[in-house]
């Protein structure tokens, strides 16, 4: 069905949160046309690239190995990471009752120039974004695909259990949003015809966010609120950001690449860098400066950091970007959704969970500026090799 295919749900997703946007449903704003013609090239050229690839790979046949992934390793692991973030959770709950919650959610982060009063020095941070949001990245996708591919909702609670603290230490939202929606959509994937039960798990969704919302300000939100400013202006935010930001008729200094690969591409040319004892500019460092200031939309409210992926595209090759990785993305969502309709290798169904999160998130914000996804694809690799080598009987 087209709604549980991985390239109409990105299309239509980004579609119509743009649309809404460029008619500024939410009141934040006018975006031009020139911003929204820049999003429907994207979106154009995607369902090319996707429709194409996908014709090409339905007269393929795939003999796609079932490679295990060792349980008890997992298992191991998850306890380590929950155990981690119970700990973390004491000392942000001790934080946040000493001080604004504003406050907390600020500092918590620390920047260049003030340490995080949560994990002390920036290093610590990184190390934390890597090895412990990975972890739980990580961890949600596994247990997400073993809840597509068992059916049991008992993967789905320990899935979240990491997420949803991991949202309580860093006061955010996202992580817990994309966990939600992404449950939706396997659930719909796996029953097509339960139409009702997957609209009142969509609404149970809302309400929940709603709470953590709720909680988050300070009880300061009621719900018609939420729903014009966090339901719908959420997600529109980024689009009134980016039309705020660039003009979309001016050639800007090109990254070819590196702002669109964001925390790939740092820590890529970090160890490059290192390696040659060069000297890099780096696009995150510009990136950071710029996604701190606060914006005043039409709707009176305060936004930064969401700028959407667009953004990234744009500094990376003007108009040429939407084409660009129009083509790269459709080619590659386009694999792994024939993949994962005919295997169920664990693997694959993961990769396939963290391309449709990639798809959600990439309105508000750039995904692969994320050190969490660095540290996903690392525990996939190590997880892979140590499951099926060395432990492969554990």
């Amino acid at each position: 069905m087209l709604l549980s295919n991985l390239g109409f749900v990105s299309v239509t997703w980004v579609f119509v949160w743009a649309t809404l946007a460029f008619f500024n449903v939410a009141g934040n704003g006018d975006i031009s046309i020139y911003l929204y013609a820049y999003i429907l090239t994207y979106l154009i050229i995607f369902s090319i690239s996707y429709s194409t690839c996908n014709f090409y790979l339905k007269e393929k046949r795939f003999n796609v190995k079932e490679k295990p992934i060792s349980n008890r390793l997992v298992n191991y692991f998850f306890v380590l990471i929950i155990l981690f973030l119970f700990l973390l959770s004491i000392k942000a709950f001790n934080l946040m009752t000493s001080m604004y919650i504003w406050d907390y959610r600020a500092k918590a982060f620390g920047d260049a120039t003030e340490s995080s009063v949560l994990f002390g020095s920036q290093v610590n941070r990184i190390l934390y974004s890597i090895l412990v949001e990975g972890g739980v990245y990580f961890l949600q996708y596994y247990f997400l695909s073993k809840y597509f591919i068992s059916g049991k909702l008992k993967n789905l609670i320990l899935g979240c259990l990491g997420v949803t603290l991991m949202c309580f230490v860093m006061l955010g939202r996202s992580p817990i949003y994309y966990y939600l929606i992404i449950f939706i959509f396997a659930y719909f994937r796996l029953n097509p015809k339960n139409i009702f039960r997957a609209f009142v798990i969509s609404i149970v969704a809302i309400l929940l966010l709603y709470f953590a919302t709720y909680f988050r300000s300070g009880g300061g939100v009621d719900f018609i609120s939420f729903l014009n400013q966090y339901l719908i202006g959420y997600h529109t935010y980024g689009f009134n950001l980016l039309n705020y930001r660039l003009d979309f008729t001016t050639l800007d200094t090109l990254w070819f690449g590196q702002a669109t690969l964001g925390s790939f591409s740092y820590f890529f040319l970090y160890i490059f860098e290192k390696a040659f004892d060069i000297d890099i500019l780096y696009f995150m460092d510009e990136a950071y400066t710029i996604k701190q200031h606060f914006v005043v939309l039409d709707s009176g409210q305060e936004a930064n950091a969401f700028y959407t992926i667009f953004y990234d595209m744009y500094k990376d090759f003007f108009w040429f970007g939407p084409i660009i990785f129009g083509i790269v993305f459709g080619m590659i969502f386009s694999f792994f959704n024939r993949l994962s309709l005919v295997s169920n290798n664990i693997y694959i169904i993961m990769l396939y969970f963290w391309l449709l999160n990639i798809s959600f998130a990439m309105i508000f914000r750039n995904p692969f500026a994320t050190n969490g996804y660095v540290g996903f694809l690392i525990y996939m690799i190590v997880f892979y090799f140590l499951s099926n080598t060395r432990f492969q009987k554990i």
